[in-house]
Parts: C-alpha cells; structure tokens; sequence
C-alpha cells in the first residue's frame, strides 16, 4: 500500500507540473512578440510532449489499478480461508 501512496503521490505531482508548465507557456507565450507560427510550433511541441507524459501516467495509473485489483482479490481469499479456519476451529470444539 506503501508504495500505491508513493505513485499516487508521484502521479499527482507529474499532473500538477504538467499544470504549471501548461500555466507557464501561456503567460510566456501572452507576453512574447515573436512570430505567431513559432508560437504555435512551441506550443505543439509542449503538447506533445505532455500528451506523452500523460500517456505515460495513465499507463502507470493501470498498472496501480490491477495491482490493487490483486492485492483485493488475495484480501478476500485470506477471508475465505479466515473463515474456513473458524468454522474448523467451531467445529473442533464443539465436538
């Protein structure tokens, strides 16, 4: 779970500097006077450039969701046999 918490954290802050990058290249760009179409290719490029680390943290946040997914289903075995044992045990000493 420990290290759920740190990627999740790791997550959060990859999309909060994909924020501030976002937030920084449009002042930048509101307070350049350069040319209109490099503008537009820097502001493609950072696209870019965030669209691949996004790709990058939703295939992260995936491979967190079926860990989780395993960890649950081994949560909920662990009640089964939990339960298995009880009933052994209730069974033993009633006998």
């Amino acid at each position: 779970m420990e290290e759920f918490e740190q990627r999740k954290r790791k997550i959060t802050l990859i999309g909060l500097g994909i924020i501030a990058a976002l937030l920084v290249a449009v002042v930048a760009a509101a307070s350049a006077k350069s040319d209109p179409y490099s503008e537009y290719s820097h502001f493609k490029s950072l696209r870019d450039s965030y669209l691949g680390e996004l790709e990058q943290v939703n295939t992260d946040m995936e491979l967190v969701q079926s860990e989780l997914e395993a960890v649950l289903d081994d949560i909920a075995r662990a009640e089964e046999e939990l339960e298995q044992l009880r009933e052994a045990i209730s069974t033993a000493t009633d006998s």
